[in-house]
């Protein structure tokens, strides 16, 4: 799920004539993640709204892609931010 996400937070960088087979993985994946981790919440209702939509021009979800982007950034930030106090508190 987070891998497809990443890829549909990023329209401008990837080639779009293959999305909608993203979302169609997605569609797949996300009823497999745990919804009792609260930090995924956020990453699966923005999977879940790629799910309903639809597209007008093949691969273009409209605001969608900035809702991934905020969540997946919000994501990577929360992430690092673990891994560094993880190193933190191996050197302290």
């Amino acid at each position: 799920m987070i891998a497809a996400l990443e890829v549909l937070s990023r329209p401008v960088l990837v080639d779009r004539s293959y999305l909608d087979d993203v979302v169609a993985i997605l569609r797949d994946v996300v009823r497999y993640a745990s919804r009792e981790q609260v930090r995924l919440m956020p990453l699966i209702q923005a999977a879940e709204q790629f799910l309903t939509y639809r597209p007008l021009h093949p691969g273009y979800y409209g605001g969608l892609h900035d809702r991934a982007c905020k969540e997946m950034n919000a994501w990577d930030r929360q992430r690092l931010a673990d891994g560094w106090d993880a190193i933190r508190g191996r050197a302290a």
